[in-house]
Formats: C-alpha cells, structure tokens, sequence
C-alpha cells in the first residue's frame, strides 16, 4: 500500500498502516489485528473445566454487567471474562488445583474467592459481590503526590488513581481479547499547515473487525528495553502504547507517575507519566485522565521524547479516548498519532487515526453506538 493511501475494502487482512514522510521515511501502526488467545491450541485439545458464576452489588440480588472476572493461578492470570447483563459469567480452563476468581469493576472494591480446584469436565460455581468503593477523586490533594521506581515511596493516592485507571485498561483489552463485538471502524488521515486547524488533505474509510486495536506495538519488555523506535533496512519505525504496554510491569519500571490537574480538563483527574530521567531511548510521556465523579478513564495522551535524529523535527503526539458501552464492555473510541513531514519545501502535521462509529455484538444484528 502506498504511503499516502489508505486502503481499499478488499484489503481489509492487512492491518492498517502508514507511513510518515520523513528521510528515511518512518511508519506509525493505526490499528493492529494482533490477537491473544485465552487457551492454547494445546490446551484447547484437552478436557477443561467450567467455572459459572454471577456479580452481584452488595445487596446481593442486583446484576452487575461489565465487571472484569478474571481465574488466576499461581502463574498470574490464565483466563478472563466480562460479566453479562444478567451478571453471569462462564470460564473454561484445563483443569488445576490452585485457581482463585478476582472480580473487579471501576468504583468499586475487588472481591477474591477461596481457592478451588477445577476438574475436567466439571463445574464449579461462585459469585462475586463487588461492594461500592468510588474514590472521592475530587478532592484528592495532587501536591507531592507521585510515584517512581518500584523501590521508592510511593505516594497513597496516585496509587489509588493508578489502580483505578488499570481496571480500565484490563477491562478496555479483555474486550478486545474475548472479541465479541463488530466494529464499524472510520479510519483517516489528515493533514494540517502549521497552526491551521482545517486539513489541507483528507482521506477516510470505513472497515469491519472483529478484533479492535488502535495502536501497533511492539512487546512490552521489549518497549522499555529498546524504546518506541525500531530502525529496520534503512526504515524507522516508531510505535504506540497500546493497552498491554500500559498494563506492564516493565511501563511501570521505568516510568514515575503523578498527579494533576488542568484547567482545559475540568471535572477531571490526571494521572501522568514520564520517563525515568536516565533514560536515553525513544520514549513517551503523557496523561491518563479519569472522571472525578466515577473514577472511569476517559482519554490518554502522550507525547514522544528523543526522537530519532534521521526523522523530521517536530512535536510526535498521539491521544485515544475510552468508552465504556451499554453493554458492558469498554473500547477506544476515538484515537489518533500526530507528526511533523515535509512537503517539498512546507512544513506540515500529519494526523492518522480512527473512531468506532458502530458496535454489535458478535452474531447480533443489533447495532449499538458509542455515546459521545
């Protein structure tokens, strides 16, 4: 495909990718079709266990969708699953001996089951009560309050907010790992003159997927090893923070967190990140903002810092905003990267992104659209 068009209908098995006008040129991944199994296809082949359940509210009886449950063992966590309208939720997994069900939701306190045994082709039922909990984000004191290396102090609410905003993203990539959902997808590319807010250059397209990830990248212990550049034959190839590479602990390693507030985002919480000051590869800084009122995550933006020499000089940015769906479930909504290029002898911003416009369920004709 080439660097300036997006593609045609029929070339949708391609992820969609483009690529910066720089010398040499580098390319920014839009979406990617990266897909994470919850069983392998070993595992697969065996017998499993089943594991049903309901979250409740505290009063026992009222359902709780959306809520994040996930079955782990002693190597972390092996399978999840999002609630359903009713509350019900099932997992397989091959058998074991030593699983615990944690169940969690933005605002509310986690709950954690006994451990229990799971046996091939039998079940094993449990529900999870998640008590209410919302932080009174609103009036958290952001002076002093911030977060570094693992071995350092850590202040007590921008641990609170952290936690808070990890739901979300586990919840935001359990979604897009379950893949029950349809998405109608505008994908575009625009281009600015300096300090002008109307493109000079537009391109869109509407594409189906079945499996929604905005931004490319590389593995997280990867990114904190080598950074969000990668020169391959001559190409630089800078990547994005996807949710996974938020979700790591190698991000957490070498970042210090945060918080603040701004004026250009009332109502919200800002939890922010940056490099460790050693760091000499190519990395990111930014903001994850939270509703001061529910606690949900709302938007991400970041930043590029030591950017390659070879690429055009300029302000690299990126910013993608969640949505949580009257389903449940929660998305990226809105996402787009933002570089400088050079356009024989002008200086232009080339934007490239997306918006879901349209979600339905898996096997569903029933269409569903993320509020604004």
């Amino acid at each position: 495909m080439g660097g300036s068009d997006l593609p045609d209908r029929d070339d949708l098995s391609r992820v969609l990718e483009f690529a910066v006008s720089s010398p040499p040129p580098a390319r920014l991944g839009v979406l990617s079709a990266a897909l994470v199994l919850l069983l392998t296809t070993s595992a697969a082949a065996q017998q499993v266990g089943t594991v049903r359940g309901r979250v409740l509210d505290e009063d026992r009886a009222t359902p709780i969708r959306g809520a994040l449950v996930q079955l782990v063992a002693e190597s972390g966590v092996v399978a999840r699953a999002l609630s359903g309208p009713d509350g019900t939720f099932v997992i397989r997994f091959v058998p074991g001996d030593r699983f615990q069900l944690r169940g969690e939701m933005i605002g509310r306190e986690d709950a954690v089951t006994e451990i229990f045994s799971l046996r091939a082709d039998s079940a094993v039922y449990h529900d999870l009560v998640l008590r209410h909990g919302v932080l009174e984000l609103a009036s958290l004191d952001v002076r002093g309050e911030q977060r570094c290396r693992v071995a350092a102090e850590v202040g007590r609410a921008t641990e609170l907010v952290w936690a808070e905003a990890r739901k979300a993203l586990r919840a935001e990539s359990a979604t897009r790992e379950l893949a029950k959902y349809e998405f109608d997808i505008v994908a575009f590319e625009r281009r600015f003159r300096s300090g002008r807010d109307q493109p000079t250059v537009e391109r869109r397209d509407t594409v189906t997927m079945t499996r929604h990830d905005p931004f490319s990248s590389l593995a997280p212990d990867q990114l904190a090893r080598d950074g969000y550049a990668r020169a391959e034959d001559g190409v630089t190839y800078i990547y994005a923070p996807n949710t996974d590479a938020l979700l790591s602990d190698a991000f957490v390693e070498t970042h210090c967190f945060r918080l603040e507030r701004s004026d250009d985002e009332p109502g919200r919480l800002g939890l922010a990140f940056e490099p460790l000051e050693d760091r000499q590869e190519t990395d990111i800084e930014g903001v994850l903002w939270l509703d001061e009122r529910t606690s949900e995550l709302r938007r991400l933006e970041f930043r590029y810092r030591n950017v390659p020499r070879e690429l055009v000089r300029g302000d690299y940015t990126g910013a993608a905003e969640f949505q949580r769906l009257p389903t449940g479930g929660w998305i990226i909504r809105h996402w787009a990267l933002r570089t400088p290029m050079r356009a024989g002898t002008r200086s232009l911003i080339r934007e490239l992104g997306g918006e879901v416009v349209e979600v339905r369920p898996g096997g569903s004709a029933q269409a569903v659209s993320p509020s604004r």
